[in-house]
């Protein structure tokens, strides 16, 4: 499961960043069909990335401390909350 969890959020973000370059290059706006359609389309593959990444991250400790190297479980949860606040810190 934890396989699938992170090809489907490498896959759909991938996807939806292809989607948006490919709006923004050809320079459809507002009215246009492509805009229209393309542009939420990809958002929404972003949206489902992002929290299929963020599952596989929990499960990924969830399975270090099951199989007892918490260590390792430590340094997942570390890096992770790094991102997260580096994120946030940008934000605010």
């Amino acid at each position: 499961m934890l396989k699938k969890l992170i090809w489907i959020g490498f896959s759909c973000g991938a996807a939806g960043l292809l989607g948006l370059a490919a709006a923004a290059m050809a320079g459809a706006g507002g009215p246009a069909v492509l805009h229209q359609i393309v542009t939420p389309v990809s958002m929404l593959l972003l949206f489902v990335a992002v929290p299929a990444l963020v599952l596989a991250w929990l499960l990924t400790i969830c399975k270090e401390v099951k199989a007892k190297n918490y260590p390792i479980a430590a340094l997942w949860a570390i890096l992770g909350m790094v991102v997260i606040l580096r994120q946030l810190y940008r934000i605010l």
